[in-house]
């Protein structure tokens, strides 16, 4: 997509170009739907994932309103060790996630409160991994109020560590989704987090809507945390480069070894403006492309 200023002085688009894709089809139908029969027999997916969003909009309070803009999803892994990936399921405020467990037989049962995983803020992403290297799937939860961390015990029991996360500063934005990696190739997955705007109150002279629209520059800033291998995450953002052009309206990231040298780099995708791509060169990193 290409802007220009017309003669009035607004930007106006004079080019969008489609990009190329495959298209491919099937005699037969490839995928069948499964979600009734495997999570239909859990009394809380019938209650809270059945009804969908129209429903809640017309049953909850407004301030705990789901928006069709939420980011929630849902995250695969093996909580209890037993070979089988089980679902967790993020939610927006006034409706707790959701742990539904992997029977085997090609239905899930809901283990939430047995699990310690009942959270009740708004849960823009969850993630699986195992952050202590003990060989279990941890959990982290992206939360209104920031990340929060749950310690495995290897059979499907959570237990929260709030003394996980340090950051320089209080976070600035919501958090809209993470990623990790061992950047820095010590043995232990690292975090990025994705900010998008500013609360309300935080910053007077950034909060706001997006400005200017085609390019916005007045996103809150991402942070990059480094495991530092004794069950806590370190804000190193500026350290290793990222804190340059950290200002965008951030929706995801994704880690992966673009120029094949062995190092994991860093893809993040933003509104309002083109995607960031950057690498790690020795000691810190630099932004090689946009879009």
């Amino acid at each position: 997509m290409r802007w220009r200023r017309d003669a009035g002085g607004a930007w106006r688009v004079t080019e969008w170009n489609a990009l190329d894709h495959l298209r491919s089809r099937a005699s037969a139908p490839v995928f069948t739907e499964v979600t009734e029969p495997a999570l239909g027999g859990s009394p809380s997916f019938r209650r809270q994932l059945g009804p969908g969003l129209d429903t809640w909009a017309s049953h909850l309070d407004a301030v705990f309103m789901p928006r069709g803009m939420g980011h929630h999803g849902v995250s695969v892994g093996d909580v209890d060790g037993d070979g089988l990936d089980d679902i967790y399921v993020s939610q927006p405020e006034g409706l707790p996630n959701r742990l539904f467990r992997n029977k085997g037989d090609g239905t899930f049962e809901d283990v939430t409160e047995a699990a310690g995983l009942a959270v009740l803020d708004r849960t823009s992403q969850s993630l699986f991994a195992d952050v202590d290297n003990d060989g279990d799937q941890d959990l982290i939860l992206l939360t209104r109020t920031g990340p929060m961390l749950f310690l495995n015990d290897g059979k499907g029991r959570f237990t929260r560590d709030p003394d996980a996360f340090h950051f320089k500063d209080r976070l600035q934005g919501s958090l809209t989704s993470a990623a990790m990696a061992d950047y820095d190739r010590d043995g232990f997955l690292d975090l990025y987090l994705c900010a998008y705007g500013y609360f309300n109150g935080v910053s007077e002279d950034k909060a706001g809507p997006p400005s200017p629209y085609h390019d916005a520059l007045n996103g809150s800033p991402n942070v990059l945390l480094r495991n530092d291998g004794h069950g806590r995450f370190v804000e190193v953002t500026d350290e290793v480069g990222l804190g340059q052009n950290n200002d965008r309206f951030s929706f995801a990231a994704v880690w992966a070894d673009y120029d094949e040298d062995g190092w994991p780099d860093l893809l993040v995708s933003n509104d309002y403006r083109s995607a960031s791509r950057t690498s790690p060169p020795r000691p810190g990193w630099r932004t090689t492309a946009r879009g």
